[in-house]
């Protein structure tokens, strides 16, 4: 109960007081696309502004909509998919120190895990974490349990609970918790000094089940993108491995995760040794194993992250998420009337992990929260597209097709505000993101492209010639700049007969950057001074790969979800 009270204020206290913010958009807009649909192929396939949007699994859409059928199509339903997640982990990792270590000691278990900090964030916005985090305690904590355990009760359940850890984790964040897999099978080998544990069936079931079923969705999602007639936005999990630039960062990620996991690793250093073995010899041999196992499968997943070149701190919390239940092996050894208690020297130092009592330090940790809530979590909230959003929705006309290019990657949670509070005020606008070019599109339709010096696609447009743009509306949305233009004709100004081909339009752009020459133009028109896109990278989508001239100048949008900044081309 404690748990849950504990969770209720913080993971769900003001849920829905900002807006959609950093890359919660590309999460939320998908999911409510779905749950508006009745076609199955959407809910394989999310879209984002009618493009097929696939950068990661859809388990998190499906998880966000099934709430917004509750909650409606808010903030707080976008998040409150998440915050069931963190509660369901804190909830998952006292029961299986319950089993493992005695109920009488795993009370501290729950609360210890909700006022964890590293947990808040993941806890409180429409993102991939707190969902993976999930699938990997209940896949890691399944397969010890299999794994170590002597007794045969529970091993179907156990069986099936791992499979769907598996699984979840799988359709939440794709292969990010699989270094667990081995790393699990390994630590538990070498606490046992043995391998004996690799004989268990009941592991090797829930492994192969879960990932047969991962498989089995891959297909089906692979099926439906094969029948669609554009392709899917996808992101290559090579973005976030190797690169010789990051090698310190690689090099420091491991204790960097230790660090922001903070308390819950000191709880790792206390069932190794010879004094761990003595004190729960007479009480329950196993323990002291399942406690090494958890402390190894984390360590041994670092190192894993690390081999192959994860550079983010935030990519390895799967391997800090499990080491939860070992508060309880703490708390225990902490006992006065237990067979078990600890020598004099581990009891210093399991009140100094716990600050003299855990009342204090949780009290120490909630005051944290909420210092946290009103400082940082209040300056990311202000960063929103919303006001931006709802600035831009009463220049939209009705019956109008509003084209998004850069912004969609950047912050989509704007146009979505914008479509939201046009409805509101009886206009119906219809959005399409168009990743790959803007093309000539009829008087009327609206751009919305961003200006900022990261991409500047609206100078590229506007320097091609074609379409002729009104500008209608500037807005800005954290570091990024956008305009609406409303498309006024559809020839190229300057042309000799007032009008001219899309060919002749890149001929020119061709000129101006030097690739061409005055006889490739098939008509009048003057080449664009190359001053105005000498900064510019024609047609190239940096993390994309597409290339193209007629596209115009452009640089990418960043690639979300990454806080990887694009750089402008010197």
């Amino acid at each position: 109960m404690l748990t849950i009270v504990l969770a209720s204020f913080v993971y769900f206290s003001g849920l829905g007081r900002y807006g959609l913010r950093s890359t919660e958009g590309h999460r939320a807009i998908p999911a409510w696309t779905m749950a508006k649909s009745a076609d199955p192929d959407d809910w394989l396939v999310p879209r984002l502004f009618e493009r097929p949007y696939l950068r990661k699994p859809p388990g998190l859409q499906w998880a966000i909509a099934s709430c917004s059928f509750v909650f409606g199509q808010t903030e707080f339903a976008a998040r409150a998919a998440l915050a069931i997640a963190s509660t369901l982990s804190a909830v998952v990792s006292l029961v299986f120190a319950g089993r493992w270590f005695g109920w009488r000691w795993c009370i501290p278990v729950g609360p210890a895990y909700v006022l964890a900090p590293f947990t808040w964030v993941p806890a409180r916005t429409a993102e991939i974490e707190a969902l993976n985090h999930l699938g990997t305690q209940l896949a890691v904590f399944a397969l010890i349990d299999l794994l170590l355990r002597e007794r045969r009760s529970g091993t179907r359940t156990l069986v099936f609970v791992g499979a769907m850890g598996v699984l979840i984790a799988g359709m939440a964040k794709g292969p990010a918790s699989f270094p667990l897999l081995p790393a699990t099978f390994l630590g538990c080998c070498l606490i046992t000094r043995s391998w004996a544990p690799l004989r268990s069936a009941g592991a090797w079931g829930a492994t192969a089940l879960g990932l047969a079923g991962i498989a089995g969705a891959t297909w089906l999602i692979a099926r439906a993108v094969a029948d669609l007639d554009e392709p899917a936005v996808t992101q290559d999990v090579g973005e976030f491995l190797w690169s010789w630039s990051r090698m310190s960062e690689v090099a420091a990620m491991p204790l960097l995760a230790l660090l922001t996991a903070m308390p819950l690793p000191l709880a790792a250093l206390f069932p190794f040794g010879k004094d761990a073995h003595l004190e729960t010899l007479r009480h329950d041999p196993r323990s002291t194993e399942i406690g090494g196992a958890l402390a190894l499968a984390c360590v041994f997943a670092l190192v894993g992250y690390a081999a192959v070149g994860v550079h983010n701190p935030r990519y390895a919390m799967p391997a800090t998420c499990v080491l939860g239940p070992l508060v309880a092996y703490v708390w225990r050894g902490l006992g006065v009337c237990v067979p078990c208690r600890m020598s004099r020297l581990r009891r210093c130092w399991a009140m100094l992990f716990m600050v003299g009592h855990p009342v204090v330090l949780g009290s120490g940790l909630l005051i944290g929260f909420v210092v946290f809530t009103r400082t940082a979590e209040h300056a990311k909230g202000m960063t929103s597209g919303r006001e931006a959003g709802i600035a831009i929705a009463p220049h939209l006309h009705a019956g109008s097709m509003l084209i998004v290019r850069d912004l969609a990657e950047a912050r989509p949670e704007t146009i979505w505000y914008a479509l939201r509070e046009a409805e509101r005020l009886g206009v119906s606008v219809e959005a399409r993101w168009l990743p790959e070019r803007i093309a000539d599109h009829p008087p009327g339709t609206m751009l919305l492209l961003r200006t900022d010096r990261l991409s500047r696609e609206a100078q590229g447009v506007l320097a091609r010639g074609w379409p002729r743009l009104e500008a209608v509306a500037s807005v800005r949305v954290h570091v990024y700049e956008a305009t609406l233009y409303r498309v006024v004709a559809r020839e190229i100004a300057g042309g000799s007969d007032g009008g001219a081909t899309e060919e002749h339009a890149e001929a020119q752009l061709a000129l101006s950057l030097g690739i061409g020459s005055h006889e490739s133009l098939a008509g009048g028109g003057e080449a664009l001074g190359s001053e105005e896109v000498g900064e510019f990278v024609l047609g190239e989508r940096v993390g994309r790969g597409a290339r193209g001239i007629g596209d115009g100048l452009f640089i990418a949008g960043e690639t979300h979800g990454e806080d990887r900044a694009v750089r402008p081309c010197e």
